[in-house]
């Protein structure tokens, strides 16, 4: 069901994200985040604007927003080339939430493809986001992980500007 107030509320959290992204989504920014260079102010502007926690209830600090209504912000970052993962961060805390899972601070990278085990160590190819991310949620054998990329060997995919990568820990 439509009605004015969703349209009214879904422009108001468009508007309020393309404000932002336009402000935090500077060609500078992009270039420093392609070189590997820090962009924790933009990342921390987009988490106190609480798009970070869209999808996770009110109850626990969120906006409690249903996925549909979250759109905008993900928009809204695609059109401003956002180099930070909002959207794999949105699903991710959404998701921990729901599971009685603490949510770390940062952008989270989630691993479509999962991660393997070998040789004592977890590793994983082509990562989205990973070099922008400070965790990754992935499946390993059929569990969910939640791996802090501090404690992992992270290396670019070796294609020029691409945020993506390998990772091992």
């Amino acid at each position: 069901m439509n009605n004015a107030g969703d349209t009214l509320s879904d422009n108001l959290l468009g508007d309020a994200a393309e404000r932002l992204f336009a402000q935090t989504c500077t060609p500078a920014l992009l270039r420093a985040a392609e070189q590997g260079q820090p962009i924790d102010a933009a990342w921390r502007a987009c988490e106190d604007a609480g798009f970070a926690d869209a999808l996770v209830p009110e109850s626990l600090g969120g906006a409690g927003l249903p996925l549909a209504a979250a759109l905008p912000v993900v928009l809204a970052a695609g059109r401003h080339l956002c180099p930070y993962p909002i959207a794999h961060t949105m699903l991710a805390r959404g998701w921990l939430a729901a599971h009685g899972h603490a949510r770390p601070a940062g952008p989270i990278a989630l691993a479509p493809h999962g991660l393997s085990v070998a040789d004592h160590r977890i590793a994983g190819t082509n990562v989205p986001w990973i070099r922008v991310a400070s965790h990754v949620l992935a499946q390993i054998n059929g569990q969910a992980w939640l791996l802090p990329l501090q404690a992992a060997d992270v290396q670019s995919n070796g294609v020029h500007g691409s945020l993506d990568g390998e990772a091992s820990w």
